[in-house]
């Protein structure tokens, strides 16, 4: 049968993803022709062959698959990966991720995720989900800390399916390092001209055999780049914070039970949201604002239970978070607080070497919110909105074999969801007392299906359906009456062709794929009142996305390492028109979706056959097209490079040191504007960084 076929051998390259080349570049890049010529070659084949055990198989789809068999655009990069590239927040996942962009609205906590050339105006209703061992998180929690990350999986595209709401654009899977009978621990830290952290973890036996623990830590501080022109204050718009994670992870060998507890805390105190009309220079006046403070908390507990049977494996994930977000900003204090609880029991089966492999299982999500904001001046009283959402789901995804070389994946997921506001506003003089309660629910089916052709053991080409949504809703920010109506939720559907394998073997790796993406009842920001302007959340016509995207990983000597990726294509909107303005939108870009991005990296490891360990030069460069941060296309940032250099150092003993200079060229762009009368203001992206990294593992 095909999956027997398909599962009885490891095939020689890593396809989908080109991380495995690049961990094979870290691992063999070194090796000069002398030491080439003094290993035994079934050491280098036994070293790769481990290799690809470790990085071809990922857990995104809810059931561990190899790499190579997933009907869809799959991309990896592992611990190293994010290490070389300086990765140490889920923000900077767009440097190793092409077409991934996540771009500050102000400051972290409000941050836009766009993929595809889809994204969100709402914070509140992310077009992508971020999942930390299978755990949802908070949207502003997104741009966390990367901790003990082991790898990162990215799923491009709608995974409704299996991810239900807000997996509508992709899905950003972090998994984190499980502990185990062998004791690890890091100790590490950098210091930069923008700001300075130290991490440190340690994880091992608690009872050998039966009990593990692990323990993380990580201090981080940001000096800030903004003067204030009316105190003479430098750098006011810094930062701190600090988190901890903990581990217990109960998996007695021989045991069919694996049941990790895990919590952890993450407070960080920021003056970042402050808006600048230059991006060139970065100067504010706090005549206009006062300096923006907020203290972020979020609290996060999980247990993760899995019992594995002879043909699967039973799951139970239960979390909960609790955060709050103690802001002050544009003169007024707006705090927020939200507890999400969510549960998810599935079955994953299938035999080892049979035909069928799949997942079933039933999803609940409990999400209380809540929005205060203080007397504004005379202009506006004080108010609160609480906004309580629920979400229920049963979903299934297979996979059968029709040929020897074919098979289908088909997926269904049906999602109810629920949401009720309560808001109330004293009146004042610009704004009049508003008071008002609501309710609305909404059914979604979101189904795949794939067809997949293993070409030979290292080349896959497949056709994918899938559909996704945002669910609908009521705006977490009231301005006016407008928003005691709901929004219906925004349906996408994708379709998709791709292919994933190796041109040259061990020296070239391709992964291509074709997307179109019809998206119906747009969740956009229009004006609900034409006297003052103001706006409300909408359901706005539709959009339509389509592109290419082609990632490459190229070997053309063992010490040489090149990737490549980049992504192609238009994302406008289709009979959209702004029922109070009578603004016509068709034809016009989607805000933040650039027509293309580009990501190169090139590595070069020094053939020092008497070191023990490895040095390497890396240079590494992005460049992202024009785009716009409104539907009107009025604010727009235009297309801009950025280049990164580093030297690393790797010693067999476990310490690693990296110099680096990160946006070397000091390149300034805007990741986010708004109008303000006839001034715009911009929060502005990160400039040259120059800074050290140095970390011993054991």
């Amino acid at each position: 049968m095909m999956r027997s076929a398909r599962k009885a051998r490891v095939p020689s390259v890593g396809i989908v993803s080109p991380m495995m080349a690049i961990v094979a570049a870290i691992s063999f890049g070194g090796i000069g022709p002398s030491q080439a010529q003094e290993m035994d070659s079934e050491d280098i084949d036994a070293r790769k062959k481990v290799i690809e055990l470790e990085s071809l198989t990922i857990t995104a789809n809810k059931r561990d698959q190899k790499i190579n068999e997933v009907d869809g655009s799959v991309l990896v990069r592992d611990g190293k990966d994010l290490e070389k590239a300086h990765v140490t927040t889920v923000a900077d996942l767009e440097r190793v991720f092409p077409g991934l962009m996540i771009q500050s609205r102000g400051s972290r906590s409000y941050a836009n995720f766009s993929l595809r050339g889809v994204n969100s105006p709402d914070f509140y209703n992310p077009s992508i989900q971020v999942y930390v061992d299978g755990v949802p998180q908070d949207s502003t929690f997104f741009t966390q800390e990367l901790v003990n990350v082991e790898r990162v999986e990215l799923l491009r595209g709608p995974q409704g399916t299996l991810y239900g709401g807000n997996a509508y654009a992709g899905v950003i899977n972090i998994v984190s390092r499980k502990p185990d009978n062998a004791v690890k621990g890091m100790v590490g830290g950098m210091v930069s001209t923008a700001g300075g952290e130290t991490e440190t973890s340690l994880a091992g036996p608690v009872v050998r055999d039966a009990l593990y623990g692990g323990l993380s830590a990580k201090w981080s501080q940001a000096f800030g780049r903004i003067d204030d022109t009316l105190t003479g204050k430098d750098d006011i718009d810094s930062s701190k914070g600090g988190m901890v994670r903990g581990q217990l992870r109960y998996a007695p060998t021989g045991s069919p039970w694996d049941i990790t507890a895990a919590g952890q805390y993450d407070h960080l105190v920021s003056n970042e949201e402050i808006p600048v009309e230059d991006p060139h220079k970065l100067v504010y006046s706090s005549a206009l604002y006062g300096i923006p403070e907020y203290t972020r908390k979020v609290t996060t507990g999980s247990v993760n239970a899995s019992y594995e049977f002879d043909r699967g494996t039973l799951s139970s994930l239960t979390s909960y978070q609790d955060r709050s977000l103690e802001r002050f900003a544009y003169a007024m204090e707006q705090p927020e607080f939200q507890t999400t609880l969510s549960q998810e029991v599935r079955y994953a089966f299938g035999d080892k070497d049979g035909p069928l492999d799949g997942v079933v299982g039933a999803f609940f999500k409990d999400t209380d919110f809540t929005r205060k904001t203080a007397q504004y001046y005379t202009y506006q009283g004080p108010s609160e909105n609480a906004v309580a959402s629920r979400s229920y789901a049963l979903f299934g995804e297979m996979t059968q074999a029709l040929t020897p070389v074919l098979d289908v994946t088909g997926g269904l997921r049906y999602s109810y969801d629920t949401s009720e506001i309560d808001f109330t506003r004293q009146g004042a003089s610009f704004y009049p007392a508003l008071d008002f309660e609501n309710s609305a629910d909404f059914h979604n089916v979101s189904m795949k299906l794939a067809l997949g052709w293993q070409i030979n053991e290292d080349n896959r080409v497949y056709g994918l359906i899938s559909r996704g949504y945002k669910p609908g809703g009521f705006n977490h920010a009231v301005m006016s009456a407008a928003d005691r109506q709901a929004f219906d939720n925004e349906t996408s559907t994708n379709y998709e062709l791709g292919w994933h394998g190796t041109v040259v073997e061990d020296r070239l790796w391709v992964n291509a794929s074709a997307y179109l993406i019809e998206a119906e009842n747009k969740q956009i920001y229009v004006t609900a009142d034409s006297m003052t302007g103001l706006q409300a959340l909408r359901n706005l016509g539709d959009s339509r996305s389509y592109g290419l995207e082609v990632d490459v990983t190229a070997r053309p000597l063992d010490s040489v390492q090149v990737t490549l990726g980049g992504t192609f294509g238009r994302s406008v909107f289709v009979s959209s028109t702004d029922p109070v303005t009578g603004e016509d939108y068709d034809g016009k870009t989607l805000p933040y979706a650039p027509d293309y991005t580009l990501n190169a990296a090139i590595e070069y490891t020094l053939p020092l056959s008497s070191f023990p360990g490895e040095i390497s030069l890396r240079g590494a460069g992005r460049y992202v097209s024009a785009s716009y941060f409104d539907p009107s296309n009025s604010l727009k940032q235009d297309g801009y490079p950025v280049l990164d250099l580093s030297v690393n150092l790797a010693t067999d003993t476990g310490i690693k040191v990296a110099v680096f200079a990160d946006n070397i060229a000091d390149q300034g762009y805007r990741t986010y504007s708004y109008s303000a009368g006839a001034t715009t203001y911009s929060t502005a992206g990160q400039g040259r960084t120059v800074g050290m990294r140095a970390s011993w593992a054991f």
